[in-house]
């Protein structure tokens, strides 16, 4: 796995190599562009090539490792709750960027 980004943004970016940013690449999570702003990983995954390194903006890497909004206040089917995972109201992207700031206690998480 390598990262990229302008800042090494997470623990894991000490281990690992850094990689050039994919501009306009396609998240493999959200199928949102990564802008030049943007973290993120460049994570290896099957193809009919082979193997190739996949873009994920670091939010949406961490939203699918942690579980949505709802799955981690426990409101979702998965708890005997009635929610989907992510709110319905927000795209892909926001739900992911919402589960990040949640996970991190950062403020102004989209709740």
């Amino acid at each position: 796995m390598l990262w990229f980004g302008y800042k090494p943004f997470a623990p894991v970016c000490q281990s690992a190599l850094r990689g050039e940013t994919p501009i306009g690449g396609t998240c493999i999570w959200c199928g949102d562009p990564i802008g030049p702003e943007d973290n993120g990983f460049l994570v290896e995954h099957c193809t009919d090539a082979g193997t190739e390194p996949l873009p994920w903006h670091q939010e949406c890497y961490l939203r699918m490792l942690v579980g949505g909004v709802h799955h981690q206040l426990r409101r979702c089917r998965c708890f005997g709750g009635d929610l989907p995972s992510d709110p319905p109201e927000m795209t892909i992207h926001e739900a992911a960027q919402a589960a990040a700031a949640l996970f991190q206690g950062l403020e102004g998480s989209s709740l």
